[in-house]
């Protein structure tokens, strides 16, 4: 395996997909040849990995924006996307955890979910409070 294709790895990325830094209004990705700003391709990101990889800098939290597809693993274990639209669901599944940029992610975190939704009570314990508490911070 590559050293980038490790660092994505870290960092729960995918080569291609884009992200920003915290603070930075600027999309970014990761290719095979290292990171580049999707605004400015010319731009000299050379030092940015070593940064990320020693926390001088940080991966802005992913979070759909309206209209933007998001995939999900449902509690039978199929991919399913959604297009975000701020509604009560969108942030159950953002809050839950159960909210990916891309379908491989989304797919590489089927055992988690599996198990989650097999514990049946573990599974209604936790949502209806945390239905009801997003319901509470949206409204």
């Amino acid at each position: 395996m590559s050293k980038i294709a490790e660092v994505i790895k870290i960092f729960n990325l995918e080569f291609e997909q884009k992200f920003r830094f915290n603070g930075s209004p600027t999309w970014y990705k990761i290719t095979k040849d290292g990171i580049v700003n999707l605004e400015n391709p010319a731009n000299d990101t050379s030092g940015l990995l070593e940064k990320l990889i020693l926390g001088d800098i940080s991966i802005e939290e992913w979070k759909p924006r309206p209209g933007e597809t998001y995939w999900l693993v449902r509690a039978n274990c199929k991919i399913d996307s959604n297009d975000w639209s701020d509604t009560t669901c969108d942030y159950f599944y953002y809050a839950l955890g159960n909210c990916y940029p891309t379908r491989t992610q989304a797919y590489n975190n089927i055992g988690k979910w599996s198990r989650f939704f097999e514990n049946y009570e573990t599974y209604h314990d936790y949502i209806a409070p945390l239905t009801n508490k997003i319901d509470e911070e949206i409204r």
